[in-house]
């Protein structure tokens, strides 16, 4: 028994994969492939000069696209990797330079140089994730929605980050605001507590009750 499932596990494996194969190859034909073509054959009709044009050109330009895109990761790797090398590398650099050296001014000129280097990468690796996010989340609209409804929405996505960072301070100063009334209003409410009313007593009685209380 032990074998005969060593030997099934395998094969139990190969279905399970090429059944996760068959689904994914399915999903896309009946979700882009086939509304695509679809699409296409109707262009071609009403307009089979222009549309035989698009696809020329289309497949034409679809190895200079993914060549563009494969050197912008690469070169984005390659930046990211130098950045953190030459970071790793200027720490290393001030620590041993700390350690073994006793004048100061030359450590804070290096511990200096090597945090304003770092400023500067961070910046650009900064500048470049932003960049690239806001880049991606535009080709992604362009192309659910079309060129001019995908820019719309982008355009009224970035609207809303910067509008939503923007209420967030205004909403922190008005809970500081009504803090102090809550505050003021509690002691009051403390204050008025501590008074005791007796039904029915006399006046001097009720005077000597309360000082009791205060006591």
């Amino acid at each position: 028994m032990g074998a005969n499932d060593r030997v099934d596990e395998p094969q139990s494996y190969y279905e399970q994969g090429s059944t996760v194969v068959r689904r994914a190859v399915k999903h896309v034909g009946e979700t882009y492939t086939k509304p695509g073509m679809d699409r296409v054959g109707q262009s071609f009709d009403r307009r089979p000069i222009f549309t035989a044009f698009v696809v020329i050109f289309s497949f034409l330009s679809l190895i200079p696209v993914l060549s563009f895109a494969a050197f912008t990761v690469f070169v984005f790797g390659l930046f990211f990797s130098l950045a953190f090398g030459a970071a790793l590398l200027a720490s290393l650099f001030v620590v041993l330079i700390a350690v073994n050296s006793h004048a100061h001014s030359v450590q804070g000129g290096f511990l200096a140089c090597t945090l304003l280097l770092l400023l500067l990468v961070a910046s650009f690796l900064t500048c470049s994730a932003l960049g690239t996010l806001v880049a991606g989340r535009l080709v992604f609209y362009m192309r659910v929605h079309g060129l001019r409804d995908g820019l719309g929405a982008w355009a009224q996505e970035m609207r809303g980050r910067l509008l939503s960072s923007a209420e967030e301070p205004a909403e922190k100063t008005e809970d500081i605001v009504i803090k102090p009334e809550q505050g003021k209003q509690d002691e009051h409410l403390s204050d008025s507590s501590s008074t005791v009313v007796v039904e029915g007593a006399p006046h001097n009685d009720a005077t000597e009750l309360w000082k009791q209380t205060s006591h």
